[in-house]
């Protein structure tokens, strides 16, 4: 029987059960993090109105 990846399961019984496997992501993301490969998001910048309008 073929394995699938799955995605979005929070529960490992989870992935026995469905024959899934899963595949650990944590030192490709603490890398990813010390890199500084990304950007943040900005908050909006809220811009004053011209009290003359």
């Amino acid at each position: 029987m073929a394995r699938t990846v799955s995605v979005g399961i929070q529960d490992f019984e989870q992935y026995i059960n469905d024959g899934s496997f899963y595949v650990d992501k944590t030192q490709f993301i603490c890398d990813w993090w010390k890199a500084k490969d990304y950007d943040r998001p900005r908050l909006p910048v809220a811009h004053k109105q011209d009290p003359g309008i």
